[in-house]
């Protein structure tokens, strides 16, 4: 058993520190503790497992509170210790969600707040939302993982569960939820369930499916759509939230705003003359009041669009059941324009809006210049005239060529 300070900053120091032991902090403990701005923590170890208990904000009070366990722990009363699990699950996601930390970005790419809160609220609190904490067992997660892997890919599943179990865990710290809730979750693994939780994409779509799609798109908007993705590497997200002030077609260039992108980064893309001609149709289209580029007021992309396109053209539909979907056309400009059409990997990160390895930090600077991204698109273009804007003929005398795909035709 031991006492814990936690500092301002979030890092845990031993009782007997007077200095943070995070070098970039260094604040003085004795001063935060007359303040009242340290919190204190007895770690008890129950059954085995390591449980953390608020012990108060002051060393006189966690001192009181580590002896009083000390004793329950050496007397068996290890009840008396644990909350009694009557809280409702969804009031212990909606405290989690109610704390400032919870919107911290976690990993090499921006989590924002709303999509873990819409991951927890879309999937959680209508499953879990009335249950109180005490009935949780690792079996009913474990219904859920299936439940929701026939509809969600394994790494979507994992996110949720990852979300769900640091919730939980925040619950368990504050005392608010038996210790044993926390515990439901050891040993379940969500790749041996669903399959491999980040598995590689499946799909890359060839010259003749490019323009398969092109060629069966429903209506010239969607043509001009599917162009843009095609030859951008966008998100979709960013795609829809773009205006036409980030659109410059006399320089051939898109903006893509920090808080429109995943990675709070704000990114140029250089435009080649099919993604070019694409803004065009889609600007004769637009009235005068729309600001944005797609006219859409929420985040509206139809699905049925390119399921139908995919029809017409004989590719499978769906990126979860290894087809194609809206975030294949990035993809798949990103593996052919490596592997096909030879662009050094940091370019085309730096173009997709990919964070780089760090084996790569030395060529960082090719973020930051334009010349190159250029460069790199103007390769692309070419492989694209070469392999896709020409029809690929197996003998012409057999079959006849099919129409030339060209963006002078959308309009």
């Amino acid at each position: 058993m031991s006492l814990i300070q936690r500092c301002i900053c979030g890092k845990n120091n031993g009782e007997k520190r007077k200095k943070c032991s995070d070098p970039v902090c260094g604040r003085n403990l004795i001063n935060l503790r007359k303040e009242g701005k340290i919190k204190f923590y007895t770690v008890n170890t129950i059954n085995g497992r390591q449980v953390w208990e608020y012990a108060g904000t002051s060393l006189e009070e966690a001192k009181a509170s580590e002896g009083k366990r000390k004793a329950q722990i050496k007397e068996n009363r290890v009840l008396d210790i644990q909350a009694d699990g009557t809280m409702l699950l969804g009031r212990v996601i909606e405290d989690y969600l109610a704390l400032s930390d919870t919107r911290i970005s976690k990993g090499k790419e921006k989590v924002t707040f709303k999509e873990i809160e819409r991951n927890m609220r879309n999937g959680l609190t209508k499953t879990f939302g009335q249950m109180m904490a005490k009935n949780l067992t690792q079996q009913g997660i474990i219904d859920f993982i299936l439940e929701k892997g026939k509809t969600c890919a394994p790494a979507t599943v994992e996110k949720v569960i990852v979300y769900f179990r640091a919730a939980i865990k925040k619950a368990v710290r504050s005392r608010k939820i038996p210790a044993a809730c926390e515990w439901a979750f050891d040993g379940i693994k969500i790749g041996q369930l669903l399959g491999a939780v980040n598995r590689p994409r499946e799909f890359v779509l060839t010259p003749e499916q490019y323009r398969g799609l092109l060629e069966n798109a429903p209506n010239e908007k969607y043509r001009a759509i599917f162009t843009i993705l095609i030859h951008s590497a966008a998100r979709k997200g960013e795609i829809n939230s773009i205006t036409w002030e980030d659109v410059d077609l006399e320089n051939r260039l898109m903006t893509l705003r920090a808080e429109i992108t995943k990675t709070d980064q704000p990114r140029e893309v250089p435009l080649n003359k099919y993604a070019v001609e694409a803004f065009r149709t889609l600007l004769q289209g637009a009235t005068p009041t729309d600001e944005k580029v797609l006219g859409y007021a929420k985040k509206s992309w139809g699905m049925k669009e390119i399921e139908k396109a995919c029809e017409k053209a004989g590719i499978p539909f769906g990126s979860n059941q290894g087809g194609v979907g809206y975030h294949t056309f990035r993809h798949s400009w990103i593996s052919n324009a490596e592997n096909e059409a030879l662009i050094h990997p940091t370019i085309t990160r730096a173009i997709a809006g990919h964070t780089p390895d760090r084996k790569d930090s030395h060529l960082n600077y090719v973020h930051t210049k334009i010349e190159h991204k250029r460069r790199g698109m103007d390769i692309w273009t070419k492989w694209w005239d070469d392999k896709v804007a020409q029809p690929i003929i197996d003998n012409a005398l057999d079959r006849p060529a099919k129409k030339v795909v060209s963006i002078h035709n959308y309009r």
